[in-house]
């Protein structure tokens, strides 16, 4: 059985057998978020996909899952809870490139779900 953390070489060479709750979660819906700066976009996206995020952050079995998502939810929280459209794009603003960074971490963890689906077979 490989691990979560398996390296690819690892994971082609083994039959994965284990249950993955995060991996599972992560291929049932993996939103993407609006590619424009819209305060509105944003708003109505993170409204729309609180709840997955946090579940996935309850199921997050790695570091890198549970450091991206530590910093991901929370401006998800904001950004869904949000009435002022001048004030979130504020914040949307500021939040841009730690944002970016964070998602690119997060990302890492949906190739590493897809190994383990692919394994599965």
């Amino acid at each position: 059985m490989t691990s979560f953390g398996a390296s690819t070489s690892d994971a082609a060479t083994l039959r994965e057998t284990s249950v993955n709750p995060y991996c599972e979660s992560m291929i049932a819906d993996h939103p993407s978020p609006p590619t424009n700066n819209s305060p509105i976009a944003y708003h109505a996206w993170a409204k729309q996909n609180l709840k997955y995020f946090e579940h996935l952050q309850s199921e997050a079995n790695t570091s890198v899952a549970k450091s991206s998502l530590r910093v991901l939810v929370p401006i998800l929280k904001v950004e869904a809870k949000s009435s002022n459209m001048k004030s979130l794009g504020t914040y949307i603003g500021t939040r841009q490139e730690t944002w970016a960074l964070e998602w690119q971490d997060f990302d890492k963890t949906v190739v590493v779900c897809a190994d383990w689906a692919v394994n599965l077979l």
